[in-house]
């Protein structure tokens, strides 16, 4: 499944996760469908697959809250995260960033989807639950290094990540990355 998302065409990819699914009754795990959503986020820009990829990690970590666990398994107050936690979401931002050709486009995507707009492109506030959980700032170096304002914007505008937030490890901000890099 995971080499088919990777490699293969939009169509081959839903194909393969339909039958995946029917043939464990919808059962995969979050850390499952973190795997392939990084996975497709890798790799050309498949917006349905991208969006169904979210939907199932949504409905299968909504289902483990309601039933009072963790996507990890654990109970109480380690409860929680959601499609909009750090780990499913920024690993797949991260990939189509770095790794993805057409990475500002599925980043685009994956950030509406987060951000709680509709693929169609509606504005919608995000929660403060949703930015808190989003790491926004790593996200934004990233793009200003690869010269994605189409991203960088709605970063700063809508996420509320801060340009002039230093790397911690290097020490650079967003706004030296994007002088470093050339980017007009």
């Amino acid at each position: 499944l995971r080499g088919t998302i990777r490699r293969g065409s939009e169509v081959a990819a839903l194909d393969a996760l339909d039958r995946y699914l029917e043939v464990c009754a919808g059962l995969l795990r979050p850390v499952e469908l973190s795997l392939l959503l990084e996975d497709a986020s890798r790799s050309g820009y498949r917006p349905t697959l991208l969006e169904r990829l979210c939907a199932q990690l949504t409905k299968v970590e909504n289902a483990g809250e309601s039933a009072g666990q963790a996507p990890g398994g654990a109970t109480g107050a380690a409860a929680g995260g959601g499609l909009l936690g750090r780990r499913p979401l920024d690993a797949a931002l991260r990939a189509a960033v770095e790794e993805n050709p057409a990475g500002e486009q599925v980043a685009l995507l994956l950030l509406d989807l987060a951000l709680g707009a509709s693929a169609a492109g509606k504005e919608a506030v995000p929660s403060a639950s949703s930015l808190l959980r989003l790491n926004v700032n790593p996200l934004l170096r990233s793009a200003a290094g690869r010269c994605m304002p189409g991203l960088m914007e709605p970063l700063v505008l809508r996420a509320g990540a801060d340009p002039n937030a230093p790397d911690p490890r290097f020490g650079g901000s967003a706004l030296d990355r994007a002088l470093a890099s050339n980017c007009e």
